[in-house]
């Protein structure tokens, strides 16, 4: 691949999440983490990762986290997600994704079988692009917000069933 096409690939795949989105988690879960966090973000109460080049694919994570990994990274992520939640001192993961529920290696194998809640957005989400700050387009898919670990309060499942469609696994059985 070209440099040119490698540049374009990373210019498309670092987005930042909209605030619309984090507060609205935040306000009433109050985020302590973004183990993902880009050299802008200012998302919850901890963002190690631009200051000191922390991976959060490396560590442990702690209270509630959230996750909006490059698109392209989605897997790996995802399966982070999947065994942070696991761990006692996670109370939930939020992680941000496109809503490819064919993506096989993805989404039936990391989404699926493990998230409790997924909201799929009305309409497609607009992202903010890293170089300006500024609202930015959408990507030419939609956008899901799963929940990992223990459910989140009331007033975020209200919020998330506000802004998409809200899909819950595993109540029945």
């Amino acid at each position: 691949m070209s440099e040119e096409m490698q540049q374009s690939k990373t210019d498309k795949d670092d987005w930042l999440t909209p605030k619309w989105i984090y507060e609205s988690i935040d306000q009433h879960d109050g985020i302590y983490l973004d183990p993902c966090a880009g050299e802008d973000t200012y998302i919850g109460e901890a963002n190690p990762r631009p200051r000191s080049g922390w991976d959060g694919l490396e560590y442990e994570w702690e209270g509630v986290c959230f996750v909006n990994p490059p698109f392209s990274e989605k897997v790996a992520w995802a399966e982070k997600c999947v065994e942070e939640a696991q761990r006692s001192r996670v109370e939930r993961v939020y992680l941000l994704s496109p809503d490819c529920a064919s993506h096989k290696s993805f989404w039936h194998a990391w989404i699926e079988p493990h998230a409790q809640f997924t909201c799929f957005f009305e309409g497609r989400v607009k992202y903010v692009d890293p170089a300006t700050g500024e609202e930015a387009g959408s990507p030419s898919f939609g956008s899901a917000l799963h929940v990992f670990g223990d459910s989140p309060p009331t007033q975020v499942l209200r919020w998330m069933d506000d802004v998409g469609d809200l899909v819950t696994r595993g109540l029945f059985f």
